[in-house]
């Protein structure tokens, strides 16, 4: 942990790291998630929605805090968040732990920063250029990953409309008469279904998410696949320009000692007949 502090609190020297990083916290919630999924698509595959879902809670806690618009928890508010998730600390080791969830070390927290901390990240990394290589094996991660927050974000508002509703019925039935009787009997059975709607919506985002996830599963594999087809032709041409070539060479040798054979008998033809001229002058 402390080296991880060390390594962000470098990163936090760096100006255009400090400008990018405290204007990602300024940001909302959702947005926090979807640069961080980006920065580390490989490392969620099969866990979009689990970031996403913790993006809504925390936005969920900005707003009982009375804090929508800024962004950022007090410190007795991220402790209640931790111990939402299972992460309770021990008052020596919040402290501890917010050394180092702190990055801007402005005493509050972003959940850009709960993130880092959770998922033990280093900024550097959030913001650093991927290589044409790497950019090309995230090209269809990120398609995937875009579809899937589309799809999650429409689920959302399915369940705040379902909210709206609700709110607006409230209404009514505050304000009495017939249209407020009424209301109060529709009111109760939207409440009743209320939580029914919230886990429909996560869970058809969720199904759509895990669909797409199989299917960047199913294109790796027939990627790998294709890969290998591809690389076992390269070695099938490879081994036949080496023996179209080994042909070549020993077709080139065949004429050189045959060439190299006809001049022997030649230079031996042409001393046989030196020597018979020789022996009929003697």
């Amino acid at each position: 942990m402390a080296d991880r502090r060390e390594s962000n609190a470098e990163a936090m020297k760096d100006a255009e790291f400090s400008a990018k990083f405290q204007a990602l916290c300024l940001a909302p919630p959702e947005e926090q998630a979807t640069q961080f999924l980006r920065a580390f698509v490989t490392d969620f595959v099969g866990k979009f929605e689990d970031v996403l879902l913790l993006a809504d809670d925390f936005k969920k806690m900005l707003e009982e805090a009375g804090n929508p618009h800024h962004n950022e928890l007090e410190t007795d508010k991220i402790h209640q968040f931790l111990e939402m998730h299972d992460e309770a600390l021990h008052n020596a080791e919040l402290v501890e732990a917010l050394k180092t969830i702190d990055i801007t070390m402005n005493k509050k927290t972003a959940f850009i920063e709960y993130l880092m901390w959770k998922f033990d990240k280093r900024v550097p990394d959030l913001f650093v250029k991927k290589t044409d290589e790497e950019a090309l094996r995230n090209k269809d991660l990120l398609t995937q990953l875009d579809v899937a927050i589309a799809a999650y974000k429409t689920a959302g508002l399915a369940f705040s409309e379902h909210e709206k509703k609700i709110q607006d019925l409230e209404a009514l039935v505050e304000a009495g008469g017939v249209k407020g009787m009424k209301a109060k009997h529709e009111l109760a059975q939207l409440k009743e279904r209320r939580f029914t709607v919230d886990n429909k919506a996560r869970i058809e985002a969720g199904a759509r998410t895990k669909r797409l996830e199989k299917d960047i599963e199913k294109d790796k594999v027939n990627a790998a696949a294709e890969a290998e087809r591809i690389k076992a032709e390269e070695e099938a041409k490879q081994q036949e320009a080496w023996a179209e070539e080994n042909k070549r060479l020993e077709a080139d040798k065949a004429a050189k000692d045959a060439e190299e054979a006809k001049k022997k008998e030649e230079s031996k033809q042409r001393l046989k007949a030196k020597a018979a001229l020789w022996e009929g002058n003697n």
